[in-house]
């Protein structure tokens, strides 16, 4: 299936965005447990994910930032020595889609999960038209409102993480090829 996604796209850009996507969705993933090792409720959050669930949200996260990170690396044309504007203005505008479609796809899964289990218990039957109506008017209203704050969050993640990229980048032409030649 990845064949097919990534046909017609250059070894080397695909060696690049799973590289970099793999390290994004790993440097995302140390942040969020530091972030809540550090509020002292890590292992509260944990007793409620099982291992299938932790691994097929790395998964999305993973399929996520792969995505967004070849979606930048085309946006650039995967030129090492592309101005630091022009690489940082593609991870900021594909950071931010990556965060819209990460909640929003989030938000499918819980709803879809709350369904099956609400189906589970029988209590499927007791909803109502109207209860359907406020998911029907919910839904759209959270998509619009909770997608554009999460786009602007991954644009400001993408930001961040793109200037890693920089970085590290840098070190590496360094080690090969000597200094960056000046414009």
């Amino acid at each position: 299936m990845a064949e097919g996604v990534l046909a017609g796209i250059p070894a080397e850009v695909r060696v690049a965005a799973w590289a970099l996507g793999t390290m994004h969705a790993a440097l995302l993933t140390l942040v969020g447990v530091l972030l809540f090792y550090s509020g002292g409720t890590l292992g509260q959050d944990l007793e409620g994910l099982n291992t299938a669930a932790g691994l097929g949200l790395y998964a999305l996260l993973w399929a996520i930032s792969l995505g967004a990170t070849l979606g930048s690396l085309r946006r650039i044309g995967h030129d090492p020595y592309a101005p630091a504007g022009r690489v940082v203005g593609a991870g900021a505008l594909w950071g931010g889609f990556a965060g819209a479609v990460f909640l929003l796809l989030l938000a499918a899964v819980a709803a879809f999960v709350v369904l099956v289990v609400a189906a589970a218990d029988g209590k499927a039957a007791d909803l109502t038209l109207g209860d359907l109506g406020v998911v029907a008017v919910a839904v759209p209203a959270f998509g619009v409102i909770g997608g554009g704050f999460a786009f602007i969050g991954g644009a400001i993640v993408g930001t961040l993480v793109t200037v890693v990229d920089i970085a590290v980048l840098g070190m590496a032409l360094t080690l090969i090829d000597g200094p960056a030649p000046r414009e």
